[in-house]
C-alpha cells in the first residue's frame, strides 16, 4: 500500500465513523502533515538518524521518528524563509506526532506493521484536560521573567521586555496587547512613571483602563523612546520588523521563548502552548490568592463575572503558584 492509499483508506474510515467523523475538508490539515512526513523520508537530508538516503514510511526507526519531530519542516522557519534544520516548535511537535500516530495506528490494524515508531512515549508530554483547562505557569517562573531588566540592549529586546512586564501587571490577552494603540496609552499623572492603557473589545467588561504600577512603566517607557527605530513608522503601540502591527503567532512566539529561558533558569519543566494566555491565568490565580476580591479582579481583567474568572483554574486555586 502507497502512502496515499494508506492516507485515504485512514480518511475513509473517519469519514464514516459513528463517533466523531472527520470529513476530508476537516481533514486537509491531517493530509499536509502526512506529506511532510513522506516528503521528508523520501528526500535525502543530514538531518536523518541512520542514513542520508530516502527510506521507506513502514520501515522506519524510533530514531527516525524523533529526528522528524525534532528537526522536521517547521511551518514557522518556513514562513520566515531558515534552514529546515530549526527544531521545531513543542506545540508544532504534538501536533505532528498526535497525526502521525493516529495514521500508523491505523496501519498497524491493517495489518501492514506490528508496531510503530510514533507510540506513546512520543506524545508524553500532551496537555492534560486540567492543563488545558487553565495551565499556569510552574512555580517559580512568574518570579523568575519579573527579573527580567526593564531596559534592553536592542529595540528588539525591549519591545519584549514591554510585552512581558505589561502581561505580568496587566493580565492582557493576546488580542488586547495586538490591538494597543500609540493612542491608547498616555501617562499616569498621578503616579510618575507610569502608564494608563485604554482597552477596547467588543464585550462591555473588556472595555476598561489599566495601569502599569511597578516595572511595566519604566520597561514600556524605553520601548517608546526606541520604538521608531524598529520597522516602518506605525499607530500601533507593539510592531515588528517587517509589519506594522504584531500578530498574536509572533506575540506566542516571543512570549514563549521569554518563559522557556524563565523555566530553565530555575529548573522548571516547560510544557508546550505557553503563551499570553497562560500568563493571563497566573496572574488571575496569584490575585485570588492574595485575597483580592473576585469583582476587582472581573474588572481589572475585562471578565465578565465570578463564573468566567474561574473557567478551568478552580484546580489551581489550593496550590501555590
Amino acid at each position: 500500500m502507497t502512502p496515499t492509499q494508506l492516507l485515504d483508506d485512514w480518511l475513509t474510515e473517519r469519514e464514516n465513523a459513528y463517533y466523531d467523523p472527520l470529513s476530508r475538508e476537516a481533514a486537509l490539515p491531517y493530509a499536509f502533515i502526512w506529506k511532510k512526513w513522506i516528503d521528508w523520508l523520501t528526500t535525502a537530508s543530514p538531518s536523518r538518524s541512520r542514513t542520508n538516503q530516502a527510506l521507506d514510511y513502514l520501515n522506519i526507526s524510533q530514531e527516525d521518528a524523533l529526528a522528524f519531530l525534532t528537526y522536521g519542516p517547521s511551518p514557522a522557519s518556513k514562513r520566515q524563509g531558515l534552514s529546515r534544520s530549526r527544531k521545531i516548535s513543542p506545540v508544532t511537535r504534538l501536533r505532528y506526532a498526535e497525526v502521525l500516530t493516529r495514521i500508523y495506528s491505523h496501519a498497524v490494524q491493517r495489518g501492514l506493521l506490528v508496531e510503530h515508531p510514533f507510540n506513546g512515549n512520543l506524545v508524553a508530554q500532551r496537555p492534560t484536560e486540567r492543563e488545558r483547562g487553565g495551565q499556569v505557569l510552574p512555580p517559580g517562573v512568574f518570579e523568575a521573567l519579573q527579573r527580567l531588566p526593564s531596559s534592553a540592549p536592542s529595540p528588539v529586546d525591549a519591545r519584549d521586555a514591554a510585552i512581558v512586564r505589561l502581561l505580568l501587571e496587566c493580565g492582557l490577552t493576546s488580542g488586547e496587547l495586538c490591538s494597543l494603540q500609540l493612542k491608547h496609552v498616555r501617562k499616569n499623572t498621578q503616579e510618575p512613571g507610569q502608564f494608563l492603557l485604554k482597552i477596547d473589545g467588543p464585550r462591555r467588561a473588556q472595555r476598561r483602563e489599566v495601569s502599569t504600577a511597578g516595572e511595566a512603566g519604566p520597561a514600556l517607557q524605553h520601548w517608546l523612546n526606541c520604538r521608531d527605530s524598529l520597522g516602518k513608522p506605525s499607530t500601533y503601540l507593539f510592531r515588528s520588523t517587517k509589519h506594522d502591527r504584531l500578530s498574536k503567532q509572533t506575540l506566542f512566539a516571543l512570549v514563549y521563548h521569554q518563559v522557556e529561558a524563565a523555566c530553565v533558569s530555575v529548573g522548571a519543566p516547560c510544557v508546550g502552548h505557553v503563551g499570553p494566555g497562560v500568563i493571563r491565568n497566573t496572574v488571575i490565580v496569584r490575585r485570588w490568592r492574595a485575597g483580592v476580591e473576585p469583582a476587582e479582579i472581573c474588572k481589572a481583567l475585562g471578565l465578565r463575572d465570578a463564573k468566567s474568572l474561574l473557567r478551568g483554574l478552580g484546580h489551581h486555586l489550593e496550590a501555590p503558584v
